[in-house]
């Protein structure tokens, strides 16, 4: 069963439908750039804390965001886990109207949202340790393999 899940917050992160403008005044000018997730034609790797941001953007406007914790000792991206809380705290900041609903989670671990208009979907894929973020646009585009 779904549960339902609405959360406010005043954290500063890239939202989707930003312009890279809009997330660089979030977070300051990007890290360096990074191959996009297809469909998507452009992507910046953004630093805030102990997360890394990977933003992909498609006709200028942000399509996803994958998250992936810093680790502290040596600054690598991806090797540790996102926290628990780090995902609340970022699902907080892309809250649509609404909010979101948790979907059930699968055997692997992984767990799943949809915003409540639908325009926005979230997962947090276990065995890499990643959060990603998109309009249902982008993952429809993405799951058929076209714009």
């Amino acid at each position: 069963m779904a549960t339902a899940i609405v959360l406010t917050t005043t954290a500063c992160y890239a939202r989707i439908g930003e312009t890279q403008a809009q997330i660089e005044t979030r977070y300051g000018k990007h890290v360096k750039a990074v191959s996009p997730v297809k469909p998507a034609t452009s992507a910046y790797l953004y630093r805030q804390g102990d997360l890394a941001f990977f933003i992909g953007f498609v006709d200028g406007k942000a399509a996803y965001e994958l998250v992936e914790a810093v680790e502290e000792e040596d600054g690598d991206i991806g090797e540790d886990e996102v926290s628990a809380k780090d995902i609340a705290t970022v699902l907080k900041a892309e809250t649509p109207a609404g909010g979101w609903t948790a979907l059930n989670a699968d055997k692997t671990g992984d767990r799943h949202w949809k915003s409540a208009d639908g325009k926005l979907l979230a997962g947090y894929d276990a065995q890499h340790y990643q959060l990603m973020i998109e309009s249902a646009e982008f993952f429809h585009a993405r799951s058929v393999g076209t714009k």
